[in-house]
């Protein structure tokens, strides 16, 4: 049976990437069985590991996103991190972008969320300051965008989930607040001009999957866990340089607001306006990614694509698997990895899936037709 070795060289020094979108690499025939698999690495430190999806029968899970401009995921940093460890800087999975706090107002982690304990969180404390320290999302208008989060843990006040670092004047700022006083989300740009949530009981809260999402007409909409919380026109520059604060000229004085008791477990921003079938895919992932719906309860709508139904498993291909290399030293090769799947056709996605400062990454994948 004849073989073929691919080799695919992933990312570079100082490599930032997890839950990336796929590279995609054809296959010479119509279809091939996957022999082995081994990857190395160019430096000694750094931890990575990788996906291996060898089926173009459906999507990859991570499709939805491969616009996202900056995702700060709290998973990545778990082979790096001990409880309680000061954030200095978190690294941008998406385009080696940080978010830094500087020298004792850094946020801290948890390898286990409040609510959502089964994956980790960046928790925001009374004097934390995360902020995305290079080229950080600004959107002039009529620029669409989207912010997801995944909130582990929220108090009712009043206060910043997403914040602008323009301090020039009072109410000259775009923030998207947790809280007003009448317990509301409500969002503002830097020109001032804001919406409202409808209701009381929207605020941002325990275990909330929240999408902000506006579109190329400046109509801005926000979701709570697949459902509508507010809508209208908010047609100035938006700026989302700061999580979990805001850096600002409050009452022309000069006041950071910061939102205590905040515990995210994931932070994304998409440049582009999330139409309802793209935003359903990725509240539905992101629901059962952290065990937040599950078969039997309805955490997400009935009429939502992922009601009851795993929509990762929908996602999910015909293979799928992690090779970690992170105590491997320099350029030496892993151990091969046999995988256990018959033939794939079309195409292999490779999927980053953990990094961390990892450097070069190189892949071998040894084929048989």
């Amino acid at each position: 049976m004849p073989t073929d070795t691919i080799t695919v060289t992933l990312g570079g020094d100082g490599m930032h990437i997890s839950d990336g979108a796929p590279l995609t690499i054809g296959i010479a025939g119509d279809t091939a069985t996957i022999y082995r698999v081994r990857a190395k690495k160019s430096v000694g430190s750094g931890y990575f590991a990788f996906n291996i999806d060898a089926s173009s029968s459906k999507s990859s899970k991570y499709n939805p996103l491969q616009d996202a401009l900056l995702d700060l995921n709290a998973t990545t940093l778990s082979p790096v991190l001990s409880d309680g460890d000061d954030m200095a800087d978190i690294p941008d999975s998406i385009s080696s972008k940080e978010a830094t706090a500087p020298s004792g107002s850094q946020p801290t982690f948890a390898s286990s969320g409040t609510n959502i304990t089964s994956k980790p969180a960046i928790d925001i404390g009374s004097s934390s300051r995360l902020q995305v320290s290079t080229d950080p999302p600004t959107f002039a208008s009529g620029e669409p965008f989207s912010v997801i989060l995944v909130v582990d843990q929220a108090d009712n006040s009043n206060k910043p989930a997403m914040g602008s670092d323009n301090a020039s004047g009072r109410f000259s700022y775009a923030t998207w607040y947790g809280n007003n006083s009448s317990r509301q989300v409500y969002f503002r740009d830097e020109s001032n001009n804001s919406i409202n949530g409808s209701g009381t009981s929207d605020y941002i809260q325990d275990e909330d999957i929240r999408v902000l999402t506006r579109d190329s007409s400046n109509v801005v909409t926000e979701y709570r866990r697949g459902v509508q919380t507010m809508t209208g026109t908010v047609a100035g520059t938006c700026d989302f340089g700061c999580i979990g604060w805001l850096s600002q000229n409050f009452n022309f004085m000069n006041q950071d607001l910061i939102f205590d008791g905040l515990s995210l477990s994931r932070v994304i921003v998409v440049d582009d306006h999330l139409d309802d079938d793209s935003r359903e895919e990725i509240e539905a992932w992101l629901a059962w990614e952290y065990g937040l719906q599950t078969a039997s309860n309805t955490y997400l709508p009935s009429t939502h694509v992922g009601y009851q139904s795993n929509f990762i498993t929908s996602f999910s291909n015909a293979f799928t698997n992690d090779i970690d290399i992170s105590s491997l030293s320099a350029d030496t090769w892993s151990d091969y990895y046999a995988p256990n799947t018959s033939t794939v056709s079309g195409a292999i996605d490779i999927i980053p899936s953990r990094a961390y400062k990892a450097g070069t990454v190189t892949l071998e994948i040894l084929l048989s037709y």
